[in-house]
This record gives structure tokens, C-alpha cells and sequence, in this order.
């Protein structure tokens, strides 16, 4: 499931720009001392972590050392990098820093492999996003998950079967370490192995399964559940399944996608891609979607914490369901069509499909969570969307960007929310905490 590159890789001198832009970005954050609730999360949980494992290194309890909802195999790997650099907290910061860069690095080389420079634009919009930015100043684990995942997919998409699903598998279980609710991966990596099943006659892609698994296995045995126990009445008790994470991230995909679709697409395209009827179908499902779906500002029930929200509750509301959600919700399904359509018809139908499975399993994973936090949604969905981008690239010879600014507005719009939202914060403008 490979297909040919478009450009030869640019010398990775040119990344030392990426890496001096980012820092210049981000050091506010990995310096700051002042307390705020940017840094909230870092101090209540993963900082005393840190501190509580590297008292009785090497050992890891997995029911006391879980101080937050998740696994403490990352804070463990920060604690044992603090045997080596010290354990203060900027320290512990820049390995966070770090990672957080190693997956800019990643999708750097994906993206300049396959369309050049012009085509890492599609970059700027993730290192630029404020959740991203904020999840590499402070310590937490939303960056390493993402990296791993990223690893994993890209393992999946850009590699030939017989040598994909054994990598993927291995970052595929580092990313359940580090998050458990990560074990969606399992689906794309299931598909592949049947593709290759189905091919090649062997077997032992299924054998690969088992070991994103094993993580997950020992972390249940040990819990009791998917969560510590310390959290299992307050997530799991007041959960239900909803719909309501599935409308949001529809509404967050219209906010970042259509850069993504303008820049790789032309009228043409557009056109056809349009008078497919299943298209417009997706709009009505996603209508009926708002209208059975509680999608009304309420803290107690976990919809808060991003702009939509706060944008909803300043918009006419009819009961449960708030009009921002009814109109941008069918627009959001219409675009994640364009997207696949435009996927299968020049990627073909293995590509697209493995693309499918993987965006619906991520889907699925969220509706369990009961919080609907924009910091859920928007850096995972910008991941698909820059591999959707370096799929249709490799895909198409001789790739190139039909237009770039789209991409530039977004990363513009990006850099001012990052610094509204978070730099005023760090320097304590405007009485901001």
C-alpha cells in the first residue's frame, strides 16, 4: 500500500527553522513560574507524579502512582529521565518539549518527502494550534499520546504491508500505555492485517494485535476497569454513551478542514465531488444527528472547555439543542464526505478505507467520554488531516498545492488564538490567570 513520491527530501538543515520558530513560541510557557490554569493539570497531577515515582525508582505502582485518569507510564519515563537532568520542572518540561517536537519532526519528513516545502505548510496549523503549543510548555500527556499515534499511522500508511503492522503494532501499545482510551487503534491495525491476509495468505499480521493489548490487560488487571480507581465513580459512573463528541468534532473538522480540502482540490474537483448524493446525505445525518443530541453549554454534564461552547451559549438554544450545533453539524458531515470521496477516488479503495476505519474507530473512542473538551479534538483531527494531505500526495505524481493560502489564513488564525488565549496568560496580561 505504497505509492510514489512526488519530491526528493529536503536537507534536514531546513528544519532548524521549525525548531528555532517553535522554541520561540513555546519558551514562554516552558519558563514561565507563574502559577496558571495553563499549568493547572501539570501541578495537580503529573509534577507530584513525577516526584512520587521517582522516590521508589525503579518501581511503579500503577494503582497509587495513577494520580490522573490515565496511565503513569509517562510520568514514569519522566521520572527516570530526572535521575539524569534533575527533577525541577522546567527540566521535566523540555523532555515534554521534546517529544512534542520529535512529532513536528515526524510529520515534517512526511509532508517534505511528498510535496517539498510548500507542501509542509499543512504543518503550521497543528504547531501553531493552542492546545498543541500549551500540551508542549507544561507537562502533560496529550503530545507523547499524539506522537505515538501519529508513528503509528504513519507506519500504517506510508509503509508496504509485509513491514507495516509489526511497527505499527509496537507504537500502536506505546500509545495505550500512555493512554488507554488510545486502544482504537486496534481497528486500522486489524484492517490492515486483513488486507494483508487477504493478499499474501499469511497469518502472522493477527498475531500483531495481541500486542497493543498487553498494556491495556495489565492496566485493567490493575484498576479494575479502564480507569484508576481513584477516578472510576467520577468518569465511569456518571458516563453514558452520546452522540455529542461525534457533533463537535464535526464542528471542529468544518473549522480546520476546508483549508486542507481548498489547497489540494480544484473547481473541478469540487464539482464532482459535490453531485455525489450520498454527500448530501451525510448533511441530513448530520442534522438529525443535532437535533437528537444535547449539545446546550452545561458544565455538570462535561460540555465546556472551548470556543464552540462558549460561542453556543451566547446563541439562541431550543431545549437541548443549541442552533450553532444544528447549523454547522450537517456542514461538518458534508466535508468529512468531500474528504473521502476525494480519498478514493484518486488514493483507490484500500487507502481509503484504511483512512475510514481509523477516522470511525478514533470517532467511536470518544463517545465514551462524557467531558467534550476542545483539547480532545482539535489536535488529533489536524493529525488526520495532514495524512489525508500526504495520502492524496502520494497518491498524485507530481503533487503540488493548487493554492496556498488557506493554509496560511489558518496558521494565522491559529498563531492568534495561541496568543490570545495562552501567551496573555503566561505574561498576565489583561489580569488573566
Amino acid at each position: 500500500m505504497s505509492g510514489p513520491v512526488s519530491s526528493a527530501p529536503l536537507p534536514w538543515k531546513w528544519f532548524a527553522l521549525w525548531v528555532a520558530g517553535f522554541a520561540l513560541l513555546t519558551a514562554p510557557l516552558v519558563w514561565s513560574t507563574r502559577p496558571t490554569n495553563l499549568s493547572s493539570d501539570e501541578a495537580s497531577y503529573y509534577l507530584p507524579a513525577i516526584q512520587q515515582i521517582r522516590a521508589h525508582w525503579p518501581k511503579l505502582d500503577l494503582v497509587s502512582d495513577s494520580l490522573s485518569a490515565t496511565s503513569p507510564v509517562y510520568p514514569y519515563f519522566l521520572a527516570s529521565c530526572s535521575l539524569l537532568i534533575g527533577p525541577s520542572t522546567t527540566a521535566m518540561r523540555l523532555v515534554n518539549w521534546a517529544v512534542s517536537l520529535g512529532l513536528i519532526a515526524l510529520l515534517w519528513v512526511v509532508l517534505q518527502r511528498r510535496g517539498g516545502w510548500p507542501l509542509t505548510l499543512a504543518l503550521l496549523p497543528l504547531a501553531l494550534s493552542n492546545f498543541f503549543v500549551k500540551s508542549s510548555g507544561y507537562v502533560v500527556t496529550d503530545n507523547a499520546a499524539l506522537l505515538a499515534i501519529a508513528g503509528s499511522l504513519v507506519v500504517l500508511f506510508f509503509r508496504p504491508t509485509r513491514t507495516a503492522i509489526g511497527p505499527a503494532s509496537g507504537l500502536a501499545a506505546t500509545s495505550v500505555a500512555v493512554r488507554q482510551m488510545n486502544i482504537w487503534l486496534l481497528a486500522p491495525l486489524a484492517l490492515r492485517a486483513l488486507q494483508d491476509l487477504r493478499t499474501t495468505r499469511r497469518w502472522s499480521g493477527l498475531l500483531w494485535l495481541c500486542l497493543p493489548l498487553i498494556p491495556l490487560g495489565v492496566l485493567w488487571q490493575a484498576w479494575g476497569g479502564l480507569v484508576p480507581p481513584i477516578w472510576q465513580n467520577q468518569l465511569l459512573g456518571q458516563s453514558t454513551v452520546s452522540g455529542t463528541p461525534l457533533i463537535y468534532s464535526l464542528i471542529v473538522l468544518l473549522t480546520l478542514g476546508p483549508a486542507y480540502y481548498l489547497v489540494a482540490t480544484n473547481p473541478t474537483q469540487w464539482k464532482e465531488d459535490f453531485q455525489r448524493p450520498w454527500i448530501w446525505g451525510l448533511g441530513l445525518l448530520g442534522f438529525a444527528l443535532a437535533l437528537v443530541c444535547p449539545s446546550v453549554p452545561d458544565h455538570a454534564a462535561g460540555r465546556w472547555g472551548g470556543y464552540w461552547w462558549n460561542l453556543a451559549g451566547h446563541l439562541p438554544l431550543f431545549g437541548q439543542i443549541s442552533l450553532l450545533f444544528l447549523v454547522l453539524a450537517p456542514l461538518g458531515a458534508m466535508l468529512a464526505g468531500l474528504l473521502l470521496h476525494r480519498l478514493w477516488r484518486e488514493a483507490g479503495r484500500e487507502f481509503a478505507l484504511l483512512y475510514f476505519v481509523t477516522i470511525a474507530a478514533w470517532a467511536a473512542a470518544t463517545l465514551a467520554n462524557r467531558l467534550v473538551f476542545h483539547r480532545y479534538y482539535e489536535p488529533p483531527i489536524l493529525l488526520f488531516l495532514i495524512l489525508w494531505l500526504a495520502l492524496l500526495a502520494t497518491a498524485r505524481p507530481g503533487f503540488h498545492l493548487a493554492r496556498r493560502w488557506p493554509l496560511v489564513l489558518l496558521a494565522v488564525g491559529q498563531l492568534f488564538v495561541t496568543l490570545l488565549t495562552t501567551h496573555t496568560r503566561v505574561f498576565g496580561l489583561f489580569g488573566l490567570k
